[in-house]
Protein backbone atom coordinates (compact mmCIF):
# COMPACT_ATOMS: atom_id res chain seq x y z
CA UNK A 1 0.00 0.00 0.00
CA UNK A 2 1.01 3.79 -0.45
CA UNK A 3 -0.11 5.10 2.39
CA UNK A 4 -3.27 6.76 0.81
CA UNK A 5 -6.66 6.19 2.06
CA UNK A 6 -9.99 6.42 0.22
CA UNK A 7 -13.65 7.32 2.01
CA UNK A 8 -15.58 4.47 0.63
CA UNK A 9 -18.94 5.56 3.05
CA UNK A 10 -19.82 7.22 6.17
CA UNK A 11 -22.59 6.86 8.15
CA UNK A 12 -24.13 9.83 9.34
CA UNK A 13 -24.14 11.44 13.30
CA UNK A 14 -28.02 10.08 13.80
CA UNK A 15 -26.81 6.41 12.67
CA UNK A 16 -24.00 5.64 15.37
CA UNK A 17 -26.58 4.05 17.91
CA UNK A 18 -27.71 1.63 15.10
CA UNK A 19 -24.16 0.61 13.85
CA UNK A 20 -22.82 -0.05 17.77
CA UNK A 21 -26.06 -2.84 17.50
CA UNK A 22 -24.47 -4.37 14.53
CA UNK A 23 -21.03 -4.49 16.07
CA UNK A 24 -22.36 -6.27 19.11
CA UNK A 25 -24.31 -8.55 16.94
CA UNK A 26 -20.79 -9.22 15.27
CA UNK A 27 -18.99 -9.51 18.63
CA UNK A 28 -21.16 -11.64 19.99
CA UNK A 29 -21.17 -14.00 16.73
CA UNK A 30 -25.09 -13.18 15.83
CA UNK A 31 -24.29 -10.81 13.13
CA UNK A 32 -27.22 -12.37 10.39
CA UNK A 33 -26.60 -13.17 6.97
CA UNK A 34 -29.28 -11.00 5.87
CA UNK A 35 -30.11 -7.39 6.81
CA UNK A 36 -33.37 -5.41 6.07
CA UNK A 37 -33.20 -1.53 6.94
CA UNK A 38 -36.58 -0.44 7.41
CA UNK A 39 -37.59 3.27 8.62
CA UNK A 40 -39.26 6.49 6.53
CA UNK A 41 -37.47 7.54 3.59
CA UNK A 42 -34.65 10.02 3.85
CA UNK A 43 -32.85 8.93 6.79
CA UNK A 44 -29.99 7.14 5.11
CA UNK A 45 -30.31 3.47 4.90
CA UNK A 46 -28.69 3.49 1.64
CA UNK A 47 -25.47 5.47 3.33
CA UNK A 48 -25.53 2.59 6.43
CA UNK A 49 -25.85 -0.16 4.00
CA UNK A 50 -22.67 0.83 2.23
CA UNK A 51 -20.87 1.97 5.25
CA UNK A 52 -21.90 -1.41 6.60
CA UNK A 53 -20.64 -3.62 3.33
CA UNK A 54 -17.16 -1.30 2.99
CA UNK A 55 -16.76 -2.68 6.84
CA UNK A 56 -18.23 -5.89 6.10
CA UNK A 57 -15.21 -6.58 2.97
CA UNK A 58 -12.51 -4.37 4.81
CA UNK A 59 -9.72 -6.40 5.20
CA UNK A 60 -8.77 -5.10 8.61
CA UNK A 61 -11.63 -6.68 9.99
CA UNK A 62 -11.69 -3.41 12.51
CA UNK A 63 -14.88 -1.93 13.95
CA UNK A 64 -14.74 0.74 10.92
CA UNK A 65 -13.88 0.24 6.99
CA UNK A 66 -10.15 1.27 7.23
CA UNK A 67 -10.37 3.05 3.69
CA UNK A 68 -6.69 1.87 3.04
CA UNK A 69 -6.59 -1.88 2.07
CA UNK A 70 -6.89 -3.42 -1.31
CA UNK A 71 -10.70 -3.71 -0.74
CA UNK A 72 -11.43 -0.33 0.53
CA UNK A 73 -9.55 0.97 -2.44
CA UNK A 74 -11.61 -1.34 -5.01
CA UNK A 75 -14.68 0.20 -3.36
CA UNK A 76 -13.61 3.47 -3.17
CA UNK A 77 -13.13 3.05 -7.34
CA UNK A 78 -16.48 1.57 -7.69
CA UNK A 79 -14.83 -1.79 -8.87
CA UNK A 80 -15.07 -3.83 -5.96
CA UNK A 81 -15.42 -7.17 -7.61
CA UNK A 82 -17.21 -8.90 -4.56
CA UNK A 83 -20.12 -6.35 -4.37
CA UNK A 84 -23.07 -6.60 -5.91
CA UNK A 85 -25.80 -3.59 -5.92
CA UNK A 86 -29.38 -4.73 -6.94
CA UNK A 87 -31.45 -1.49 -7.86
CA UNK A 88 -35.33 -1.01 -9.63
CA UNK A 89 -34.84 -0.57 -13.59
CA UNK A 90 -37.16 0.42 -16.04
CA UNK A 91 -40.30 2.58 -16.12
CA UNK A 92 -42.12 1.04 -13.59
CA UNK A 93 -39.08 1.30 -11.50
CA UNK A 94 -39.09 -2.34 -10.63
CA UNK A 95 -36.90 -5.44 -10.03
CA UNK A 96 -37.05 -8.38 -12.14
CA UNK A 97 -36.03 -11.79 -11.89
CA UNK A 98 -33.18 -11.57 -14.14
CA UNK A 99 -31.37 -9.47 -11.96
CA UNK A 100 -32.00 -12.13 -9.21
CA UNK A 101 -30.69 -14.63 -10.97
CA UNK A 102 -27.61 -13.03 -11.21
CA UNK A 103 -27.61 -12.76 -7.45
CA UNK A 104 -27.63 -16.35 -7.38
CA UNK A 105 -24.90 -16.70 -10.23
CA UNK A 106 -22.24 -14.52 -7.91
CA UNK A 107 -23.37 -15.51 -5.13
CA UNK A 108 -22.47 -19.15 -5.73
CA UNK A 109 -18.73 -17.64 -7.03
CA UNK A 110 -15.79 -17.79 -4.58
CA UNK A 111 -14.69 -14.04 -3.12
CA UNK A 112 -12.07 -12.51 -5.34
CA UNK A 113 -10.69 -11.10 -2.37
CA UNK A 114 -11.48 -13.18 0.07
CA UNK A 115 -13.31 -11.48 2.82
CA UNK A 116 -16.69 -12.69 1.34
CA UNK A 117 -19.48 -10.87 -0.90
CA UNK A 118 -22.10 -8.55 -0.03
CA UNK A 119 -25.77 -7.87 -2.26
CA UNK A 120 -27.06 -5.09 -1.50
CA UNK A 121 -31.06 -4.49 -2.68
CA UNK A 122 -32.32 -0.89 -2.97
CA UNK A 123 -35.87 -0.24 -2.34
CA UNK A 124 -36.44 -4.11 -1.70
CA UNK A 125 -40.49 -3.61 -2.00
CA UNK A 126 -39.96 -3.05 -5.80
CA UNK A 127 -39.22 -6.65 -5.91
CA UNK A 128 -41.89 -8.36 -8.48
CA UNK A 129 -43.03 -11.75 -7.61
CA UNK A 130 -40.71 -13.80 -9.54
CA UNK A 131 -37.97 -11.73 -8.46
CA UNK A 132 -39.14 -11.60 -4.63
CA UNK A 133 -39.53 -15.88 -4.84
CA UNK A 134 -36.04 -15.90 -6.51
CA UNK A 135 -34.46 -14.03 -4.10
CA UNK A 136 -36.40 -15.90 -1.42
CA UNK A 137 -34.36 -19.42 -2.77
CA UNK A 138 -31.19 -17.77 -2.13
CA UNK A 139 -32.05 -16.19 1.66
CA UNK A 140 -33.44 -20.14 2.66
CA UNK A 141 -29.96 -21.45 1.69
CA UNK A 142 -27.50 -18.63 2.03
CA UNK A 143 -24.03 -19.24 0.64
CA UNK A 144 -21.03 -19.04 2.98
CA UNK A 145 -19.70 -15.42 3.95
CA UNK A 146 -21.92 -13.55 1.68
CA UNK A 147 -24.09 -11.00 3.41
CA UNK A 148 -27.55 -9.36 1.94
CA UNK A 149 -28.40 -5.84 2.76
CA UNK A 150 -31.92 -5.04 1.65
CA UNK A 151 -33.66 -1.77 2.54
CA UNK A 152 -36.82 -0.44 2.13
CA UNK A 153 -39.20 2.72 3.59
CA UNK A 154 -42.52 0.64 3.01
CA UNK A 155 -41.15 -2.79 3.75
CA UNK A 156 -44.59 -4.48 4.48
CA UNK A 157 -45.09 -4.30 0.81
CA UNK A 158 -41.87 -6.64 0.92
CA UNK A 159 -43.29 -10.78 0.82
CA UNK A 160 -43.77 -11.73 4.55
CA UNK A 161 -41.63 -14.84 4.26
CA UNK A 162 -38.61 -12.53 2.72
CA UNK A 163 -38.98 -10.34 6.06
CA UNK A 164 -39.03 -13.39 8.26
CA UNK A 165 -35.23 -14.70 6.21
CA UNK A 166 -33.69 -11.20 7.24
CA UNK A 167 -33.10 -9.57 10.90
CA UNK A 168 -34.40 -5.86 10.85
CA UNK A 169 -32.87 -2.75 11.95
CA UNK A 170 -34.69 0.22 12.08
CA UNK A 171 -33.90 3.89 11.75
CA UNK A 172 -36.11 6.80 12.53
CA UNK A 173 -36.37 10.22 11.53
CA UNK A 174 -33.48 12.20 14.11
CA UNK A 175 -34.16 14.72 16.70
CA UNK A 176 -35.31 18.36 15.22
CA UNK A 177 -31.69 19.83 16.29
CA UNK A 178 -29.74 16.78 15.11
CA UNK A 179 -30.98 17.41 11.95
CA UNK A 180 -30.45 20.92 11.84
CA UNK A 181 -26.98 20.89 12.41
CA UNK A 182 -26.37 18.28 9.36
CA UNK A 183 -28.20 20.68 7.52
CA UNK A 184 -26.38 23.75 8.33
CA UNK A 185 -23.03 21.52 7.74
CA UNK A 186 -24.36 20.80 4.18
CA UNK A 187 -24.24 24.81 3.83
CA UNK A 188 -27.98 25.41 4.33
CA UNK A 189 -28.88 28.67 6.11
CA UNK A 190 -30.74 28.84 9.30
CA UNK A 191 -33.76 31.08 7.18
CA UNK A 192 -34.30 27.40 5.11
CA UNK A 193 -34.01 24.30 7.16
CA UNK A 194 -37.17 25.16 9.03
CA UNK A 195 -39.20 25.47 6.31
CA UNK A 196 -37.29 22.53 4.62
CA UNK A 197 -37.52 20.13 7.47
CA UNK A 198 -41.82 20.94 7.66
CA UNK A 199 -41.98 19.95 4.05
CA UNK A 200 -39.97 16.99 4.10
CA UNK A 201 -41.43 15.57 7.48
CA UNK A 202 -38.59 15.75 9.60
CA UNK A 203 -36.13 13.78 6.96
CA UNK A 204 -33.00 15.42 6.79
CA UNK A 205 -31.44 13.79 3.45
CA UNK A 206 -35.30 14.79 1.67
CA UNK A 207 -34.71 18.43 2.83
CA UNK A 208 -31.27 18.28 1.31
CA UNK A 209 -32.81 16.78 -1.90
CA UNK A 210 -35.29 19.28 -1.57
CA UNK A 211 -32.97 22.30 -1.46
CA UNK A 212 -30.55 21.21 -4.49
CA UNK A 213 -33.79 20.72 -6.28
CA UNK A 214 -35.11 24.09 -5.25
CA UNK A 215 -38.46 22.69 -4.50
CA UNK A 216 -39.84 25.65 -2.38
CA UNK A 217 -40.54 27.80 -5.00
CA UNK A 218 -42.43 24.78 -6.43
CA UNK A 219 -43.84 23.71 -2.91
CA UNK A 220 -45.45 27.48 -2.80
CA UNK A 221 -47.08 26.89 -6.44
CA UNK A 222 -48.80 23.55 -6.05
CA UNK A 223 -50.69 24.91 -3.69
CA UNK A 224 -51.63 28.29 -5.65
CA UNK A 225 -52.14 25.98 -8.82
CA UNK A 226 -55.18 24.07 -6.05
CA UNK A 227 -56.38 27.62 -5.71
CA UNK A 228 -56.60 28.48 -9.19
CA UNK A 229 -58.04 25.04 -10.02
CA UNK A 230 -60.67 25.72 -7.19
CA UNK A 231 -61.80 29.31 -8.78
CA UNK A 232 -61.84 27.74 -12.56
CA UNK A 233 -59.00 29.11 -13.73
CA UNK A 234 -57.10 26.17 -14.59
CA UNK A 235 -58.49 22.81 -16.17
CA UNK A 236 -57.82 19.39 -14.55
CA UNK A 237 -56.20 18.12 -17.78
CA UNK A 238 -54.31 21.20 -17.94
CA UNK A 239 -52.96 21.02 -14.12
CA UNK A 240 -52.73 16.79 -14.32
CA UNK A 241 -50.27 17.61 -16.72
CA UNK A 242 -48.01 20.20 -15.27
CA UNK A 243 -47.63 17.96 -12.21
CA UNK A 244 -47.00 14.46 -14.41
CA UNK A 245 -43.95 16.91 -15.27
CA UNK A 246 -43.28 17.95 -11.79
CA UNK A 247 -42.11 14.55 -10.09
CA UNK A 248 -45.90 12.73 -9.75
CA UNK A 249 -44.82 11.32 -6.62
CA UNK A 250 -43.82 13.97 -4.33
CA UNK A 251 -46.31 16.40 -5.00
CA UNK A 252 -48.81 13.74 -4.28
CA UNK A 253 -47.01 13.27 -1.02
CA UNK A 254 -47.76 16.39 -0.41
CA UNK A 255 -51.27 16.73 -1.06
CA UNK A 256 -51.59 13.93 1.43
CA UNK A 257 -50.08 15.96 3.85
CA UNK A 258 -52.61 18.70 3.14
CA UNK A 259 -55.75 16.56 3.45
CA UNK A 260 -53.93 14.87 6.55
CA UNK A 261 -53.36 18.68 8.36
CA UNK A 262 -57.28 19.59 7.26
CA UNK A 263 -58.67 16.12 8.75
CA UNK A 264 -56.99 17.27 11.77
CA UNK A 265 -57.96 20.48 12.13
CA UNK A 266 -61.59 19.59 11.35
CA UNK A 267 -61.43 17.33 14.02
CA UNK A 268 -60.20 20.42 16.39
CA UNK A 269 -56.52 19.16 16.62
CA UNK A 270 -54.24 22.26 16.83
CA UNK A 271 -52.41 23.15 13.81
CA UNK A 272 -49.00 21.05 13.69
CA UNK A 273 -47.93 22.93 10.56
CA UNK A 274 -48.42 26.61 10.89
CA UNK A 275 -46.89 28.92 8.21
CA UNK A 276 -46.47 24.90 5.76
CA UNK A 277 -49.84 25.52 4.03
CA UNK A 278 -51.66 28.24 2.56
CA UNK A 279 -54.29 29.08 5.48
CA UNK A 280 -57.15 30.15 2.84
CA UNK A 281 -57.17 26.60 1.26
CA UNK A 282 -56.94 24.49 4.19
CA UNK A 283 -59.99 27.04 5.63
CA UNK A 284 -62.07 26.09 1.85
CA UNK A 285 -61.39 22.44 2.69
CA UNK A 286 -62.29 22.49 6.79
CA UNK A 287 -65.86 24.57 5.16
CA UNK A 288 -67.28 21.11 3.53
CA UNK A 289 -67.61 20.09 7.10
CA UNK A 290 -67.34 16.42 5.89
CA UNK A 291 -64.16 14.62 7.33
CA UNK A 292 -65.52 11.34 6.05
CA UNK A 293 -65.10 12.28 2.61
CA UNK A 294 -61.85 13.56 3.13
CA UNK A 295 -60.56 10.58 4.81
CA UNK A 296 -62.18 8.72 2.01
CA UNK A 297 -60.02 10.52 -0.20
CA UNK A 298 -57.02 10.40 1.82
CA UNK A 299 -56.97 6.61 1.86
CA UNK A 300 -57.99 6.48 -2.18
CA UNK A 301 -55.13 8.81 -2.61
CA UNK A 302 -52.79 7.13 -0.92
CA UNK A 303 -53.40 3.50 -2.71
CA UNK A 304 -52.75 5.38 -5.98
CA UNK A 305 -49.26 6.55 -4.79
CA UNK A 306 -48.76 3.05 -4.31
CA UNK A 307 -49.90 1.99 -7.24
CA UNK A 308 -47.91 4.86 -9.41
CA UNK A 309 -44.96 3.94 -6.70
CA UNK A 310 -44.55 -0.11 -7.87
CA UNK A 311 -45.75 -1.86 -10.28
CA UNK A 312 -48.81 -1.23 -11.73
CA UNK A 313 -48.68 0.06 -14.91
CA UNK A 314 -50.62 3.26 -14.69
CA UNK A 315 -51.19 6.01 -16.84
CA UNK A 316 -50.25 8.81 -14.73
CA UNK A 317 -52.13 11.87 -16.42
CA UNK A 318 -55.13 10.07 -15.99
CA UNK A 319 -54.34 9.34 -12.60
CA UNK A 320 -53.80 12.73 -11.49
CA UNK A 321 -56.81 13.50 -13.68
CA UNK A 322 -58.94 10.86 -11.41
CA UNK A 323 -57.26 12.76 -7.97
CA UNK A 324 -57.88 16.75 -9.12
CA UNK A 325 -61.81 15.53 -10.13
CA UNK A 326 -62.20 14.40 -6.64
CA UNK A 327 -60.82 16.86 -5.29
CA UNK A 328 -62.66 19.41 -7.20
CA UNK A 329 -65.90 17.69 -6.01
CA UNK A 330 -64.77 17.78 -2.46
CA UNK A 331 -63.92 21.52 -2.07
CA UNK A 332 -66.90 22.68 -4.50
CA UNK A 333 -69.87 23.18 -1.61
CA UNK A 334 -66.64 25.47 -0.09
CA UNK A 335 -66.31 27.37 -3.57
CA UNK A 336 -69.77 28.11 -3.90
CA UNK A 337 -69.38 30.47 -0.84
CA UNK A 338 -65.23 31.71 -1.67
CA UNK A 339 -63.50 33.19 -4.30
CA UNK A 340 -59.20 32.01 -4.74
CA UNK A 341 -59.84 31.27 -0.73
CA UNK A 342 -61.29 34.42 0.28
CA UNK A 343 -65.41 34.72 1.40
CA UNK A 344 -67.62 36.50 -0.99
CA UNK A 345 -69.28 39.18 0.53
CA UNK A 346 -73.01 39.53 -0.16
Amino acid sequence: MDGRSCIVAELLPWQQSVWQQVIARHEQGRLPHALLLIGPEGVGKRQFAEYMSAWFLCSAQQQTPCGQCRSCMLLGHGSHPDRMVIVPEGAQGTIKVDAIRQVSEFSAETAQQGNGKVVLVQNADRLNVQAANALLKNLEEPPARTLFILWSAHFTRLMPTIRSRCQQLAFSLPATEDSQKWLVQQGIGADQFPQLLNIARGSPLKALEYHEANLLQVWDEWQQQLIGLQAGRVSVSELAELWKNRQTGMILSWLSDWISEAVKQMMGAAHSTTGLFLPELLSAAIATARASEWLAFYEKLNVLRVQLDGTANLNPSLALETILIEWSRLMRTSSRSRVDGKPVRN
